[in-house]
């Protein structure tokens, strides 16, 4: 159901307006045309012509001005998107993260690139592991993943980027003969990348 709103208000008005002056514009033509051409056609003609023309632009115009109220109301909607999103974002706690060596540089650069690793044991004998990024570029994180994904003996999930700079892949080492293997690749390819 559309919710009555100011501008559904205006654009049911627009419209009406819309309708009434398509009918009202062929009365007048339809009358015109049959004094220009000297006909004797009935008086209710033009009318007719003119009613029908006002009903036929009944559906004609309803696609067109509810996109208008859509697009009118996308401001609205936007912002109450915004708003959410930022209140979604407040509420999340951050993970703390390694410290990462000063530098020289200003204070309101982005901070150095930072890999953490989390490993948990499973009831089954198989180790959950989730590898977080925090300001790692797209490309030297696809390269990440690659490398990771190349580790025998784990299972990866698809990588979730949390749109704050942090991405997390999650994985399940598989327990065997090749379990601590993994595991030791594992950690010292998150060494390397931080």
């Amino acid at each position: 159901m559309i919710a009555f709103k100011k501008t559904t208000i205006e654009v049911g008005f627009a419209r009406l307006f819309v309708i009434l002056a398509t009918g009202i514009v062929v009365g007048v033509a339809a009358h015109g045309i049959n004094e220009t051409l000297g006909q004797n056609l009935p008086f209710w003609l033009p009318y007719a012509l003119g009613a029908t023309a006002s009903l036929l632009s009944i559906p004609a115009t309803r696609r067109a001005f509810n996109f208008a109220a859509d697009c009118m109301q996308i401001p609205e909607r936007m912002t109450q998107r915004v708003t959410q999103g930022a209140q979604r974002l407040s509420s999340r706690e951050e993970p703390a993260l390694p410290e990462t060596k000063a530098s020289n540089v200003a204070s309101d650069a982005r901070p150095a690139p930072a890999v953490r690793l989390c490993q948990s044991a499973c009831p089954d004998g198989s180790i959950s592991v989730t590898v977080e990024t925090r300001c790692l570029g797209k490309r030297k994180f696809t390269t990440l993943r690659g490398r990771l994904e190349s580790i025998t003996g784990i299972k990866w999930s698809f990588p979730k980027n949390h749109g704050d700079e942090r991405r997390t892949i999650s994985g399940l080492v598989r327990p065997g003969p090749h379990q601590q293997a993994a595991v030791t690749k594992l950690e010292q390819l998150a060494k390397q990348s931080s």
